[in-house]
């Protein structure tokens, strides 16, 4: 059993380290979306652009490749939404917790505007890298770090 002091200072310590946490996460990610990754589709998009086989929807080819490329344009949409959104409350946490000396409150600010706004974007990403080919993506695929061999 805690006294209240006891109980109190566990509450600061464990709130302190999940604020760390989280906020550490959200702006790694924030860092791999703006740095790398929405770069490199943009890039893959631009490299594309003006291809003729693209814009000819009259072949079966040229409308699935239209399609991917829509497909891709508007999950870099989503994924710079989910950029702008995640930074805008981290930002507002941030402000938030500099005022704020209420542990529990910046815990439930971070539960529930900071993870979900990491799980938006993930997934926004997690979608576009499906999309891209391999040696378009910045970062080591989920397939490189599966199976990849421990030295």
């Amino acid at each position: 059993m805690f006294n209240r002091t006891e109980y109190e200072s566990f509450i600061r310590v464990e709130s302190d380290n999940y604020k760390n946490t989280v906020e550490t996460e959200a702006k790694a990610l924030l860092t791999l979306s703006n740095r790398y990754i929405i770069p490199a589709a943009l890039n893959y998009l631009q490299k594309f652009s003006n291809n003729t086989t693209i814009k000819n929807k009259e072949t079966t080819l040229g409308s699935n490749i239209e399609k991917r490329f829509t497909d891709i344009e508007n999950l870099v949409n989503k994924s710079i939404q989910a950029t702008n959104h995640l930074n805008e409350k981290l930002e507002e946490f941030e402000h938030q917790s500099s005022t704020s000396v209420d542990h529990l409150q910046n815990i439930q600010f971070l539960a529930e505007h900071i993870c979900p706004g990491m799980l938006e974007l993930r997934k926004e990403l997690d979608d576009l890298e499906t999309l891209l080919p391999a040696n378009e993506w910045p970062i080591p695929s989920y397939i490189e770090l599966l199976y990849s061999k421990l030295d």
